[in-house]
């Protein structure tokens, strides 16, 4: 999971390069800085705009009570908020006016809706966007999950279907990212060497070239909608050799005209593996459908 600094920036918060650290020796909070009112955020975010925001130093075990006091002590009078992360409810401590705290829930509440009303995760400056985009040469070749956002809004496709009034929640779908090496045959013996990036889609009935710049090396933390539909090694090198191989034109040796010349994919120098993938998606009781699932790269309805 990526960190609230990272993914707060993601969500469309921008931080006051002029503001300035309070320098509280407290060790358990860390200043985050002052978000800015050009932040690209929804109402939802909205309350972390003007007051110093603060966040848990740790991921785990949750704030104290006596850490929080500690805090107190030394905070400057100010407006704060305090994100705490890994506390699922608050501490027992009276706040003097002006501290806010949120914890977990709230906080999972909050991006939620601004990523439902987004329609996934925005606002990426070019720092972030650095950090987070997968490339070639060394993310590829990793272990971790890879992401991808949205390509359309839940509301345009409710709006479409006719449905209103439908609770939705952010959901990842099992995939799979494959990262194939091969050449491609021409009818005369031509051989051309090639990489893909192709996504394994088991939600739909077709295989996806991708663009790598698209990836998200840290894709948020949300349920997962796992399937039972993966590909076997040898069905997905049946299915790649139908995909990847393409048809050309070419001209005819005598007089105008073109032909179409097919270049296959040579099997036997293909060199695969493959990465977990989460694509975006939305789950919700629609009319007339039951729980179903609104896939976030195409709007299309997927009935569980």
């Amino acid at each position: 999971m990526m960190g609230i600094d990272t993914l707060l920036v993601r969500c469309g918060i921008r931080w006051d390069p002029t503001a300035q650290d309070p320098q509280v020796p407290c060790g358990s909070l860390r200043w985050l800085g002052r978000a800015l009112s050009s932040s690209e955020v929804t109402a939802s975010l909205g309350e972390l705009i003007g007051p110093e925001v603060w966040m848990a130093e740790g991921d785990w075990p949750g704030i104290t009570p006596v850490d929080l006091e500690r805090w107190l002590v030394d905070a400057p009078p100010a407006e704060h908020v305090i994100i705490l992360h890994a506390n699922s409810m608050l501490p027992a401590v009276n706040l003097p006016e002006g501290v806010r705290v949120i914890c977990r829930p709230r906080l999972a509440e909050m991006i939620g809706e601004h990523v439902l009303e987004r329609g996934g995760l925005s606002g990426v400056d070019e720092e972030v966007l650095t950090e987070s985009t997968v490339h070639r040469d060394d993310s590829l070749a990793g272990a971790g999950e890879l992401g991808l956002n949205p390509r359309v809004g839940p509301q345009q496709v409710l709006e479409r279907l006719g449905f209103s009034g439908v609770g939705l929640q952010p959901v990842h779908l099992e995939a799979r990212l494959w990262m194939v090496k091969g050449e491609l045959i021409g009818p005369e013996g031509e051989k051309e060497p090639h990489e893909w990036t192709i996504i394994e889609d088991p939600w739909k009935p077709s295989l996806t070239r991708l663009e790598e710049q698209e990836l998200l090396g840290n894709p948020p933390d949300l349920e997962l909608q796992a399937s039972e539909s993966l590909l076997s090694d040898s069905m997905i090198r049946s299915r790649l050799k139908q995909y990847l191989s393409e048809r050309r034109p070419e001209s005819l040796s005598e007089g105008a005209g073109m032909v179409l010349k097919r270049w296959n994919v040579e099997l036997q120098s293909v060199n695969m593996h493959w990465r977990k993938l989460l694509l975006p998606a939305w789950k919700g009781v629609m009319p007339g459908h039951g729980e179903s699932l609104i896939h976030g790269l195409d709007g299309s309805l997927i009935c569980l």
